[in-house]
């Protein structure tokens, strides 16, 4: 409607020039003024009629969207949580463990994954190492990422679907995918690999949170506007959860996670080696 504003403010322009320049002839000061009013009126509606259909349409995309937000939050939270754990199990720090994600991401503690034995298994007596435990969750929340992106490529805010393309796409994640998935994977060759991605990995999980925080916030937006048969429900007596339960990404960082296995310092290289000698 761009065009029809131009045309409708161009004319509202020249009737206000006309009645400066010429508002003692009588013609103009009995239709000009009205002229002018009229215009007025026109591009307000024209404005209110378009931000009504703007938001028509809008709500139609989100609520198109409720699926792709539900499997993309999905592996969000996946996708986080494995990282999580695996920071979890390098870390090495003092004190009161995070309890946001961001702080859990940050760079002076993910700095950590250096120090991760990758031949570690992430559960005692598990025949799959830690890292490779991490490529094949990394492999699956890329792959639930694609699908979302080519099943609903036509309803995605175009920010969303850059960030997760971005995502997908990240070379941090390439890097941690080929150490994993190496032969032999020994802890020289993953430190020194994770340690030249430095800025790279700082990058990562900064768009990691950024994606994750845009999503939670589409998602709160889309739970808005889906039909009330769709809100999630739970317990015997149908009791209703918030009506973006589902939709989100986040993992709680509670005490019990933080007891959970793997334990803080359990996977570090350093650890190991003074636990077999």
């Amino acid at each position: 409607m761009k065009p029809a504003f131009v045309v409708l403010v161009f004319f509202f322009l020249v009737a206000v020039a006309a009645n400066h320049f010429f508002g003692d002839i009588v013609w103009v000061q009995r239709f000009v003024p009205n002229f002018a009013s009229e215009m007025i009126g026109i591009i307000v509606t024209l404005a209110l009629v378009q931000r009504l259909l703007q938001r028509q349409e809008r709500a139609r995309r989100l609520r198109g969207s409720i699926g792709a937000f539900r499997r993309a939050g999905r592996a969000l939270s996946s996708l986080a949580a494995a990282w999580a754990k695996l920071i979890k199990g390098a870390w090495a720090g003092s004190g009161a463990p995070p309890r946001e994600l961001a702080a859990l991401f940050s760079p002076h503690i993910t700095e950590q994954i250096m120090y991760l034995d990758p031949s570690a298994p992430l559960v005692t007596h598990d025949a799959v190492s830690c890292s490779r435990w991490l490529a094949a969750e990394i492999g699956a929340a890329r792959k639930g990422l694609e699908d979302v992106l080519v099943g609903y490529s036509g309803l995605l805010d175009p920010a969303y679907a850059e960030a997760l393309d971005e995502l997908i796409d990240d070379s941090f994640l390439g890097l941690v995918e080929e150490l994993a998935l190496s032969a032999e994977p020994d802890v020289r060759t993953w430190r020194l690999g994770v340690n030249l991605a430095r800025g790279h990995r700082d990058d990562y999980f900064a768009r990691l949170l950024a994606t994750i925080e845009l999503h939670n916030r589409l998602a709160s937006e889309a739970a808005e506007v889906r039909s009330r048969r769709g809100v999630p429900r739970t317990g015997s007596l149908g009791m209703e959860l918030p009506r973006d339960h589902d939709l989100k990404a986040w993992i709680p960082l509670d005490n019990e996670w933080w007891r959970a296995s793997p334990m803080p310092g359990s996977l570090r290289a350093d650890g190991r080696r003074r636990e077999e000698d």
